[in-house]
């Protein structure tokens, strides 16, 4: 289970708490189904047939969070709710979402290093998205998808950063991180700085990366080629 996984279901554990709010609770059903930083990747992963180890840990982390947040948000949308309860697939569940006990915390799933990671990881995401939307803004690209990043951090933000890898590929954790199509890294003794300019390649007409292995002939990338059998 990649990182990004794993600090999916921190956040979503450590929301889990008695006495959360409606408000808290819809606060981490946003944060968990368009802000978390690995469910694009997850997404992709749950459903492509190679990498089997990866394929599961994806449906595991998916299947989780559609567990959790259900339940938790059964008082506010309960026909919703109950739609959702009654496809998902729960061992020996009850008839009814609302006969079904709320989630607990997993502490398992703790890992106070691993949130610390992500948090400042995080805050360079605050930093490329508006080096990004400044970009769009100035017509230098069309779209934050069609966009390369440099990011320029000073340790420890570099350390953390550089520990994951940046080819131009779909798998670039950073570049999904960033809603980009591929993200680079590099030390700097100043203060962080993020260039941004257009991705070199092609257009991939399923994911919508631009990437440099895009064919030209079937318009995939090499990933998307690999999962759709071309």
């Amino acid at each position: 289970m990649t990182n990004g996984q794993r600090y999916s279901f921190q956040t979503a554990s450590s929301s889990v708490t008695e006495g959360n709010s409606g408000t808290q609770v819809v606060n981490v059903a946003v944060v968990q189904m368009r802000c978390s930083p690995d469910l694009d990747a997850n997404l992709q992963t749950a459903v492509q047939r190679i990498g089997e180890a990866a394929r599961r840990g994806a449906q595991t982390v998916l299947y989780e969070l559609a567990s959790a947040l259900v339940r938790l948000l059964a008082p506010m949308i309960p026909h919703t709710a109950e739609e959702v309860w009654q496809r998902l697939p729960v061992p020996d569940k009850p008839v009814s979402v609302h006969l079904a006990d709320f989630p607990t915390v997993c502490d398992d799933w703790r890992d106070d290093a691993l949130l610390q990671r992500w948090e400042q990881i995080l805050e360079a995401r605050e930093a490329v998205n508006r080096a990004v939307e400044e970009a769009k803004n100035a017509k230098r690209i069309p779209n934050p998808m069609s966009a390369q990043v440099v990011v320029r951090a000073p340790d420890p933000l570099y350390a953390i950063l550089s520990a994951y890898p940046t080819p131009p590929a779909p798998d670039n954790l950073l570049a999904r991180v960033f809603g980009v199509s591929q993200a680079q890294v590099a030390p700097t003794d100043g203060d962080l700085q993020v260039e941004v300019s257009p991705a070199s390649g092609r257009k991939c007409a399923r994911c919508w990366l631009v990437l440099p292995d895009v064919d030209a002939e079937t318009e995939l990338c090499a990933r998307c080629k690999a999962v759709i059998g071309v």
